[in-house]
């Protein structure tokens, strides 16, 4: 009788050591972490992302994030692309090449808007609800010379920009340099992007890097 129940509570422990191992199989198969490598892209965005909302008492009127697309930020785009389709290394270069020349063309900002009304967001069009103005550390400000829509929410994108909210619309403006005066609209790396509309103002300070 003592060996049986020896050999039973033998049997027991092996099963409960199976059981644990499984368990750790399947945390290392399903760890919510972030990979390696979006941990590293993400801690780059994360450094960059400006954010600000328009409240009516405890209601949202609208939900503005913000990415200035800096050198910093194009680098850390063009890495994790590299990492997602592995270009060869003329693709690479021209990758890195085309982001240092949309830099220098244009100031360019991603913006992701959530507007309870989806009739309202709107910015791409002609004469938006919203008016988006980058103003610079002096007060003087620009308007984008072109707004356009991102529809494409493809697994690179989502993973790009995943800041991107299921229910708001993302952006690329497009602003000048300078100012109608000729002055620089980022003075040591800074400027701001105002969202105006007729529920109020958002004011988001951005870091060109």
């Amino acid at each position: 009788m003592k060996v049986l129940r020896n050999l039973c509570l033998l049997m027991i422990l092996a099963l409960a050591l199976s059981a644990c191992q499984r368990i750790t199989d399947l945390s290392q198969d399903f760890d919510p972490r972030l990979r390696p490598e979006d941990q590293k892209y993400q801690a780059v965005i994360d450094s960059h992302l400006a954010k600000d909302s328009i409240y009516d008492g405890p209601a949202t009127d609208a939900h503005f994030t913000a990415l200035p697309l800096g050198m910093k930020v194009r680098k850390a785009i063009v890495d994790r692309k590299v990492l997602a389709f592995e270009p060869t290394p003329a693709q690479a270069q021209k990758l890195l090449a085309d982001q240092e020349k949309a830099g220098q063309e244009a100031l360019e900002v991603l913006l992701s808007v959530f507007l309870p009304e989806s009739k309202w967001n709107d910015l791409e069009r002609a004469n938006p609800t919203y008016r988006a103005y980058l103003v610079s550390p002096k007060g003087q400000r620009v308007e984008p010379f072109d707004r356009r829509l991102i529809k494409e929410r493809s697994s690179i994108n989502h993973t790009l920009y995943y800041f991107w909210g299921p229910w708001d619309r993302l952006y690329l403006l497009r602003f000048p340099k300078t100012t109608a005066s000729g002055e620089p609209v980022v003075i040591d790396g800074k400027c701001s992007l105002v969202m105006t509309g007729p529920p109020g103002q958002a004011k988001l300070p951005l870091l060109w890097d």
